[in-house]
């Protein structure tokens, strides 16, 4: 019974925050949004392809930094699917680091404008991906810039079996994520709901929230390793949001290191 309750609660929220965001202003993002262009992944990518020959589909970005520590990158061009399913006022920032030793990680935002449908609940897209979530946990990440705070995030451990020249291949992840709007973070999907629908109804604002992710697999076949990958995925962040993240503001009351 009680689990029928919760659904009716959550679709009629969905509905009335669809409803109410239409009539009111849009918060501030709390990441920074550049002109330069979005390209879209070819079904099919042929030899002589270049990212500059591919298809533009939005000239604004979030702004992720080109270099981070000792990692290099280049634009991950955004997936069909994701482009055809989301609101066409979703902001994107998307990129694939790559450390000497080969270690590669996906730092990916998504910002939603006017439609709060740019944003899921993140097993959804894991799981339809073909991960399987081995473990779930809430973790904060210590940040030293632009001021002392905690950065809650979400930690996920995953697991993907595929056959590969016909043998069967086990690669684990690690998976962090957490939201921002302009002035509020949070790890908590349902603290970000809850958190929108009460500043539509207080201040008449739709926050505009960005859902962060931070991703790295391990080797094909090596498998506890994700304690060491998610100590580099740490570090990472610690030296890649201050670059496009606006929250916490020097001086923010809220952003103390607890």
């Amino acid at each position: 019974m009680w689990v029928a309750v919760s659904l009716v609660l959550i679709v009629g929220l969905g509905f009335f925050l669809g409803y109410w965001g239409r009539l009111q202003k849009i918060g501030e993002p709390g990441v920074k949004i550049v002109r330069r262009d979005v390209h879209l992944m070819p079904q099919k990518i042929g030899k002589n392809d270049t990212l500059e020959s591919l298809k533009i589909i939005a000239t604004n970005s979030v702004d992720l930094p080109e270099s981070v520590l000792n990692y290099r990158s280049g634009e991950l061009p955004l997936q069909a699917l994701v482009y055809d399913t989301l609101p066409k006022d979703t902001t994107f920032g998307q990129r694939m680091y790559q450390a000497p030793d080969g270690l590669r990680i996906q730092n990916t935002v998504v910002l939603m404008g006017a439609d709060r449908t740019s944003i899921h609940k993140p097993e959804f897209c894991l799981v339809g991906s073909g991960w399987q979530i081995l473990k779930s946990e809430e973790v904060v990440i210590p940040m030293l810039r632009p001021i002392r705070y905690n950065l809650p995030a979400m930690r996920m451990t995953i697991r993907q079996e595929r056959q590969v020249a016909g043998k069967r291949e086990v690669i684990e992840g690690v998976y962090v994520f957490w939201f921002v709007s302009g002035d509020k973070l949070t790890a908590r999907h349902r603290e970000r709901m809850w958190w929108m629908a009460r500043d539509l109804i207080t201040r008449g604002e739709l926050q505009r929230w960005a859902y962060v992710i931070a991703f790295a697999i391990g080797n094909p076949g090596e498998t506890g390793q994700t304690d060491a990958l998610y100590e580099r995925l740490s570090r990472f962040v610690q030296a890649s949001v201050p670059e496009y993240q606006l929250v916490p503001a020097v001086g923010s009351a809220t952003a103390a290191l607890q």
